[in-house]
């Protein structure tokens, strides 16, 4: 169903809410026999007067002839009235012919785009690239659950319908929506005092989860809600275990380091720029001498990689449960190819299916 169609019957049941609580009885879709396959959104009766209610958008209403006709039987009809609801709709925003909505191959290579603009110190091109993915992303979201969004419209039209339906929980609109103000800020020519580039990172990785999560939402079965919610906030998500190791004081071990600041900023970094949307995320927790040690559980295979945060060096240990050979690797982590070959390592017993 469009977006619009849901939008005037969500309206058309707060009307109808509306009339039970004064005491009228309420029909919902309505044949009237008068008007030969004609449905009344709503039909209302009390005291003897009976009201038939529409509830329309301006384009609807543009696509229906017959209320002018309906309007001029009802002021015929002695105890009748009618009633027109006119239901704000979205703005159509202008858009070149042929455009069309991402599909998540897209949303990949936005967020790919977004992470080598970052990478490059252009920080306000970098976010209005991760906002794109993240709006495409919450679109095919939306659209599995049956609900289609064909115009390029509002951000906030997007978001409003995604919380509607479940597809992402109240909190995380909170923080799309902070990220929204920001987005339009910067597209319409202003200036933002306490903007940075974590703020590009947070939406980088916001970025990714929605993705992930727009490929595991499934359409509803027989129910306008899902089952369940798709929250942004993965708890192994690498960028936010680190945020919390960053913020943790209290309560740390005596004897360990507590693991640099700026170390655990370039280690985001890394993950945000060089780990793909589609690998799992490791468990993540600090080391007795500063660093961080994070570990994939792979099926029947593990993955240990103990970073040094000031040296910008891994080390990996690869190996398959019960077996006594290991692969070791040595990774420069400021080096692209070496994010490639760890990578590649995590993915090779995901695709063998171990």
């Amino acid at each position: 169903m469009e977006d619009i169609a849901i939008t005037e019957s969500q309206i058309a049941e707060r009307t109808a809410a509306e009339y039970r609580s004064k005491g009228y009885e309420v029909a919902r879709e309505v044949p009237l026999d008068f008007m030969p396959g004609f449905y009344a959104d709503l039909l209302v009766s009390k005291n003897g007067e009976t009201r038939v209610i529409e509830v329309q958008t301006r384009t609807s209403l543009a696509a229906r002839p017959a209320l002018q006709e309906l309007a001029e039987i009802l002021r015929a009809k002695p105890g009748w009235t009618f009633e027109l609801r006119l239901v704000g709709e979205p703005e159509r925003l202008d858009a070149p012919d042929g455009a069309r909505p991402f599909a998540v191959s897209d949303v990949d290579r936005r967020i790919d785009e977004a992470a080598k603009t970052l990478a490059a110190g252009f920080d306000k091109p970098a976010f209005l690239m991760a906002w794109s993915a993240c709006e495409a992303a919450i679109r095919i979201m939306v659209n599995a659950v049956g609900i289609e969004i064909k115009r390029v419209t509002w951000p906030s039209h997007v978001l409003r319908h995604a919380v509607m339906q479940g597809v992402i929980s109240h909190q995380d609109d909170a923080f799309l929506s902070d990220m929204l103000a920001y987005r339009n800020a910067i597209s319409h020519g202003f200036e933002v005092d306490d903007f940075d580039a974590g703020r590009v990172k947070e939406l980088i990785v916001a970025a990714k989860q929605l993705r992930r999560a727009a490929v595991a939402v499934k359409p509803p079965r027989g129910s306008a809600e899902l089952d369940a919610r798709y929250d942004l906030l993965d708890p192994l998500e690498v960028s936010a275990r680190l945020d919390e190791l960053r913020d943790t004081r209290e309560g740390w071990p005596d004897g360990d380091k507590i693991p640099d600041a700026a170390g655990l900023d370039w280690l985001s970094g890394g993950f945000v720029g060089h780990y793909p949307n589609d690998l799992p995320w490791p468990n993540t927790f600090p080391t007795p001498d500063g660093g961080i040690e994070a570990d994939w559980s792979l099926g029947d295979a593990s993955l240990l990689m103990e970073v040094d945060l000031n040296r910008h060096t891994g080390h990996a240990l690869f190996f398959y449960d019960g077996a006594d050979d290991q692969l070791e690797l040595g990774l420069n982590l400021d080096n692209a190819r070496d994010w490639t070959r760890l990578c590649q390592q995590i993915r090779q017993p995901l695709e063998a299916g171990v």
